[in-house]
């Protein structure tokens, strides 16, 4: 029997309108593409091989190490140890902002790659990563001079078109991580048994961005950003999942009721949440969830290893802008380094003990010997925060 195109619409709708009258799915999802599965990872959306893919078998990090100069406080002095290492890691490479949702099954041993300029959009939903590197946001590291940082005529302070952002951290590798109502999230960086890879649990250097947020974001239907403003709403807005909220409300209603939770352990000589060893943080925006950061070595251990902030700056690295607007955040720093804000400078005994190893595709700190804090901008949230020996909770390093 042949059907008119008529009669197929029909049928057609008339399905739509019982699966929408038995589920409570969206009808988008009720045709959604059936989750991958590449290495333990489970990927939602985008497509294979132009929205991400698993690389296994390669060295996509490499590290320089670096012995100490403490007479001039800058790396165009610091005397290079050896030559580039490569590390071998497998990892899922993200190519394109095409949100996807991620979890795993059980622990992965790979970790996430936020590849060169990409502005990526990821959801975590039970992600459990135990690798070396576990989230590298690799930074959009325009050119650099023979010691790691950007080259021109005051390159630190140029901003040509007047737009308020210098034009070396122009167009940052970017990363919005939502993570799921209720999802219970784990970034562990792995040790080398020599020291060799000192890298954070999750990295955002120079040139790179972070914004982490419950599943309610703070932006209305249009994407606009809905901030804060003297500890409250700053303007009537409708949000993205239809909650409606006025100018004058208070902040918390920007939060999910169910949040998820994110808890990341850093390595040696590296932040948690922030730079790798000799490396200043990122542009770093905390808006919602529940998240504990350990740095490596953190009071109960005082371990000579550590030296990077709980969230900032890696061992001899700086903050630079740290925004916290919601969220129940648990920071701890590592011996020597703050709980929020800069790394523990590079200088005496934190620093001859052993080769300091950076990554060769970020820039390197600018003040090594005098790491400095940043900016610190808390707007809402509930946020604790613990210096290890000789440093601060918030602010700057020992």
């Amino acid at each position: 029997m042949k059907l008119s195109k008529k009669a197929v619409s029909f049928f057609l709708a008339a399905a739509l309108l019982i699966s929408s009258m038995v589920t409570t799915a969206p009808i988008y999802q009720l045709f959604a593409a059936e989750p991958e599965t590449h290495g333990a990872f489970v990927i939602s959306g985008g497509t294979y091989g132009v929205d991400y893919e698993y690389v296994t078998g390669t060295s996509p990090l490499q590290i320089q190490g670096y012995y100490t100069n403490e007479s001039v406080n800058s790396t165009s002095n610091t005397p290079l140890y050896g030559g580039v290492i490569d590390v071998a890691m497998d990892v899922l490479k993200i190519y394109t902002s095409t949100p996807l949702t991620i979890s795993t099954n059980g622990t992965s041993n790979a970790g996430i790659r936020i590849e060169k300029g990409v502005q990526a959009d990821l959801t975590f939903d039970g992600v459990t990563i135990n690798a070396l590197l576990p989230v590298n946001i690799v930074p959009n590291r325009k050119e650099i001079n023979s010691y790691g940082r950007p080259v021109g005529t005051s390159p630190e302070t140029t901003d040509a078109n007047g737009d308020g952002i210098i034009d070396y951290l122009e167009n940052p590798t970017s990363l919005h991580l939502t993570l799921a109502d209720g999802s219970e999230n784990t970034l562990t960086a792995t040790q080398s048994g020599n020291f060799t890879y000192q890298f954070p649990g999750l990295r955002c250097g120079e040139g790179a961005k972070l914004t982490i947020d419950d599943v309610r974001r703070n932006a209305d239907i249009n994407g606009s950003f809905v901030a804060p403003e003297q500890g409250r709403i700053s303007r009537d807005a409708t949000l993205q999942d239809g909650t409606v909220v006025k100018k004058g409300d208070r902040l918390t209603l920007l939060d999910s009721e169910n949040p998820g939770s994110l808890t990341v352990y850093g390595g040696y000589r590296a932040s948690a949440i922030g730079g790798s060893a000799l490396e200043t943080s990122g542009d770093m925006t905390f808006n919602g969830g529940n998240i504990v950061v350990r740095a490596y070595g953190v009071a109960e251990s005082l371990s000579m290893y550590g030296a990077g902030a709980g969230i900032g700056g890696g061992h001899a690295g700086c903050g630079t802008v740290m925004t916290f607007n919601g969220g129940n955040i648990d920071a701890y720093g590592s011996y020597h380094g703050a709980g929020v804000g800069g790394g523990c400078t590079y200088g005496g005994g934190m620093s001859r003990s052993h080769v300091t190893y950076a990554l060769t595709d970020g820039y390197l700190s600018q003040y090594p010997l005098s790491t400095i804090a940043g900016d610190i901008n808390i707007n809402g949230g509930f946020l604790k925060s613990v210096g290890c020996t000789h440093s601060n909770a918030f602010g700057q390093a020992c």
